[in-house]
């Protein structure tokens, strides 16, 4: 029980700590990866099998095998680049992004959630 308490502790200080890193001076810190955990075509749940959206420090992306750059705009907008279909990603908190647009005459809605690596040298085992 005892290691139980201590790992809840430690995992709750760890949020603690992305927390306060993904705001960089007021501003919202997007870098990082993000993992596809919901897709929806005209309101029906499909499986989701994107690769990660991978947002980098210097402003740069990768996904679906684009590479460019991106821009947060008014501190809820995110536009790739180089994204022709992706359309505008709303920024829902700095862990999730929401991507909808149209494919043919259907609507389609992708949720990503950002994937927070564990600090090095720690381990679940």
């Amino acid at each position: 029980m005892q290691v139980a308490g201590f790992l809840l502790i430690l995992l709750a200080g760890g949020s603690l700590a992305a927390n306060a890193q993904e705001k960089d001076q007021g501003r919202v810190r997007l870098a990082g990866k993000y993992r596809c955990v919901k897709l929806e075509l005209e309101q029906k749940t499909a499986p989701c099998d994107s690769p990660p959206l991978v947002l980098n420090d210097d402003g740069s992306y990768q996904i679906w095998g684009e590479e460019g750059s991106y821009e947060l705009v008014q501190g809820r907008w995110l536009i790739l680049e180089h994204s022709r279909r992706r359309g505008l990603g709303q920024i829902v908190s700095p862990r999730e992004i929401v991507f909808e647009y149209r494919v043919g005459d259907k609507r389609c809605k992708v949720t990503f959630r950002r994937i927070f690596d564990p600090p090095p040298g720690f381990s679940l085992s």
